[in-house]
């Protein structure tokens, strides 16, 4: 959802303002003078403003539907699709791990601008108490969209509660046997 800034608001007030002006200063000119020719043209100063109030009110009448839910499914076990090679960042470098919850085992991984959401088969809270680099298999909720955008040695970061909390590469797909 867009918020409207309250200088946009002014904008479009003050454009409806003298739209309204330029409808009084032409029905009140005589017909053949420049005055009224002012006027029409103050007029057409509320055409900018229309498309955005029968946008506001379009969207105003249009359902909410809440945004769908991106988690694993609690009752799936985990099904490795990714191995990579996961480092995480010295203590001092990443959040405060009291922010993850002990079981917590879901992450993101940001290769460039693009982010993908993905579990481990243990808890991010016990690969970060081992501080050292280790190969993990990663599961996807998306595998459809990211797997063909992470080829091997590919590298990525980490992000989990507050922020970065590793990094890592990718090491091969896992085939299915």
């Amino acid at each position: 959802m867009k918020a409207t800034t309250p200088r946009r608001k002014l904008i479009v007030v003050l454009l409806v303002v003298l739209s309204v002006v330029g409808a009084v200063v032409r029905y009140s000119a005589a017909d053949p003078s420049a005055l009224r020719d002012v006027g029409t043209l103050m007029m057409l100063l509320w055409l900018p403003v229309i498309g955005n109030v029968v946008g506001w009110v379009i969207g105003q009448l249009r359902p909410r539907q809440p945004p769908p839910v991106l988690a694993f499914p609690a009752d799936r076990p985990f099904h490795g699709q990714l191995l990579a090679q996961l480092s995480p960042l010295p203590p001092g470098q990443r959040p405060a791990t009291q922010d993850l919850d002990a079981n917590n085992t879901v992450c993101a991984l940001l290769c460039g601008t693009e982010g993908y959401t993905v579990r481990l088969a243990q808890p991010l809270a016990q690969w970060l108490e081992r501080g050292q680099t280790q190969a993990l298999e990663l599961e996807f909720l998306r595998p459809d969209v990211a797997l063909p955008k992470l080829p091997p040695g590919t590298a990525f970061h980490v992000l989990a509660g507050n922020g970065a909390i590793g990094q890592g590469h990718v090491l091969h797909p896992i085939t299915a046997e």
